[in-house]
């Protein structure tokens, strides 16, 4: 892997890919959404402006030709966004979109960024063997898009990589996760409101989603469906503990005075054990010490 494209290489993933991929010297056509830009520059990077809706208007003259592509543009991860139907619905096309631009600059392999949303309902580890279980638009779409990768992929003679993400934390995703709104009110000195706090759920530093994603484009096999976590599980309660014992042991927490979205215990844990295999992927963060780093990059942009 010497030369790789990032579609979405302004979004929260594509960002720390980029600057990853450069550290390795590896050259990265960054595929940057119009109106945006990444904060960073390198003689190994090229910037390239797109929209999705204007990818099958786009022919770019590579100097070199790259050996994969990443795509991190989906529109709409935002846990307010989920249950937009109409815009995840566009995702669905915007799988296609890219693989028959990957076909036209003759690019043979691309990674997909599934979701463990994909996978909510099953209750047990997920492996990506099971039969995917949607628990709202967003992880629909996730269902849908991969039914077409697969089938679009065949037809181009295009390898594709679907990874499926557990939930990702780091102290420059903001979205109103579950993670950052307990941190945030706890350090304001707020009490949080939370669903009973049931689910079990696989948590991932971006250091080791980043790593794990860089080795499955060296190694990955194609055609395969990687679960991508820490591989270890716990319920949130116990995650949202963790967090009110390094910020204020004594904080209240109000548990179980709002109901589930769905009225079901979505849970998402992970087997990663085929990613181990193949890509030799270890997870080196775990959660009380990747999580207190996280706290206290909160800590100092609230002051």
């Amino acid at each position: 892997m010497k030369r790789v494209i990032v579609a979405g290489a302004n979004g929260f993933i594509g960002q720390e890919l980029t600057r990853y991929l450069l550290q390795r010297n590896i050259f990265v056509y960054a595929l940057v959404q119009k109106g945006n830009d990444l904060s960073f520059a390198s003689p190994l990077l090229k910037k390239v402006p797109f929209e999705m809706e204007e990818l099958n208007k786009i022919e770019i003259k590579f100097d070199f030709q790259p050996d994969l592509i990443y795509y991190l543009a989906w529109a709409g991860v935002a846990a307010n966004l989920r249950k937009d139907a109409e815009l995840q619905a566009k995702n669905v096309i915007y799988t296609e979109e890219i693989l028959r631009f990957a076909h036209r600059h003759r690019i043979k392999k691309v990674i997909f960024p599934g979701s463990a949303a994909q996978y909510g309902g099953v209750g047990e580890p997920i492996t990506g063997f099971q039969q995917p279980s949607a628990t709202d638009a967003y992880s629909d779409a996730k269902n849908k898009a991969f039914q077409r990768a697969q089938i679009i992929s065949k037809e181009l003679n295009i390898e594709i990589i679907w990874t499926l993400i557990s939930s990702v934390y780091s102290a420059k995703r903001r979205d109103n996760n579950l993670i950052s709104y307990t941190i945030e009110s706890l350090l304001k000195g707020e009490t949080p409101r939370y669903t009973r706090l049931e689910q079990r759920w696989d948590y991932i530093h971006i250091h080791d989603l980043i790593r794990a994603l860089y080795l499955i484009g060296e190694k990955g096999m194609g055609g395969k469906v990687y679960p991508v976590g820490s591989g270890v599980s716990g319920s949130l309660l116990e995650y949202v503990q963790i967090i009110r014992q390094l910020i204020n042991p004594e904080a209240k927490l109000e548990i179980g005075v709002l109901p589930y979205k769905t009225g079901k215990v979505d849970h998402q844990m992970m087997d990663i054990s085929a990613l181990q295999q193949d890509t030799g992927f270890e997870p080196h963060i775990d959660f009380k010490t990747g999580i207190a780093q996280v706290i206290e990059q909160f800590r100092k942009n609230l002051l």
